[in-house]
């Protein structure tokens, strides 16, 4: 069963799972590479990207949620 939609304004909506984790990825301002996971969305959604992307890892596999280029 897959949880995971893309709604029609674009914007994506998902299901907690007990074992899901979540990954920011991207770039700082001076260009170095950066990664950081949490189990809680809360705690990644408040991370102010400036490029980069938010993913959710469910099952080994990273589904794209947010993508930021500036």
């Amino acid at each position: 069963m897959n949880d995971i939609t893309k709604n029609s304004n674009g914007t994506i909506s998902w299901t907690h799972r007990p074992d899901d984790y979540y990954v920011a990825t991207g770039t700082t301002r001076d260009g170095k590479r950066f990664r950081t996971t949490s189990a809680e969305w809360k705690w990644i959604s408040g991370i102010n990207l400036w490029r980069g992307n938010k993913w959710l890892v469910r099952n080994g596999k990273r589904h794209k949620l947010v993508s930021v280029f500036n």
